[in-house]
């Protein structure tokens, strides 16, 4: 990192109330996380693809405004390489029509229209 002339600020420890934006984004997401999947009975396998797709979803979004540059993501500063998003139909046919996966993939879509 000194090569690349980047110097990291740390918050000392137990000190969220300095941490404003990010602590704002988590209550933010704890609440359309709640909505979401309130009275839904979730299993093991609906509930991990579920927050697999919320997480997609959250580092996929911008960091900063979109102007005519590529657009800056959390996926870019963790991957360090543009994260290759497949299209839904890639999934295995018979995986798509099991009901774990039909119950993640309509919770990760009312997630993501909530979150907008």
């Amino acid at each position: 990192t000194i090569a690349h002339g980047i110097e990291w600020h740390f918050n000392p420890p137990y000190s969220s109330h300095r941490g404003g934006v990010w602590e704002r984004e988590i209550r933010s997401i704890r609440r359309v996380l709640s909505a979401v999947s309130r009275e839904q009975v979730l299993t093991d396998e609906s509930l991990s693809t579920f927050l697999t797709d919320v997480e997609r979803i959250l580092n996929n979004r911008p960091i900063v405004p979109v102007y005519d540059d590529p657009v800056l993501t959390p996926s870019h500063l963790l991957l360090l390489r543009v994260q290759i998003e497949l299209p839904g139909n890639m999934v295995n046919i018979r995986d798509r029509y099991t009901r774990c996966w039909r119950q993640g993939q309509v919770l990760a879509d009312t997630f993501w229209r909530r979150w907008l």
